[in-house]
């Protein structure tokens, strides 16, 4: 892995998980979860591991990303009890009201497109902000002078 690569990589680890809701904030503890998910990612990829696309998304992202979805719409079933189901999981907690139980084989396979489409979205998200980065870095650059006097040296900024 390229070291420009890495670094961008590195940066959109800490970034903000996808929700749906804009005005919705993930609790703190969840947010550390799926960073630290996303740093042991970078790390098995740095090590050369060939990571499957429904592993770089964590259950701790999943729950985030259908909390705010509940917010804005009701979950159809399968998608209640994979956020139920996955809530336990990620967070220790159990619903006194809810017996825990595993996933059915539709609710994984369920989980599995949901995920794909949870990085799909993130990976977008990653591109639209590098580009928003670059173009921000250019437009500094062009009102920078084209030399800058700093004790009897020059710097040349080149746009």
């Amino acid at each position: 892995m390229k070291r420009d690569e890495f670094v961008r990589k590195l940066y959109f680890a800490s970034n903000p998980t996808i929700i749906l809701a804009q005005s919705m904030e993930v609790p703190h503890s969840l947010a550390e979860k799926v960073k630290l998910h996303r740093l042991n990612i970078l790390a098995r990829e740095l090590a050369g591991e060939d990571v499957p696309e429904e592993e770089k998304v964590s259950d701790a992202e999943v729950v985030a990303f259908l909390h705010s979805a509940s917010l804005m719409v009701p979950l159809d079933e399968t998608f209640a009890n994979i956020f139920v189901n996955l809530t336990q999981k990620v967070l220790g907690v159990r619903v006194r009201e809810l017996e825990y139980r595993e996933l059915t084989e539709q609710e994984k396979f369920e989980l599995k497109q949901l995920k794909r489409e949870i990085l799909k979205r993130r990976e977008r998200r990653e591109k639209e902000r590098a580009k928003q980065l670059r173009e921000t870095f250019r437009e500094i650059a062009k009102k920078l002078p084209k030399k800058i006097d700093v004790r009897q040296s020059t710097l040349e900024v080149v746009a």
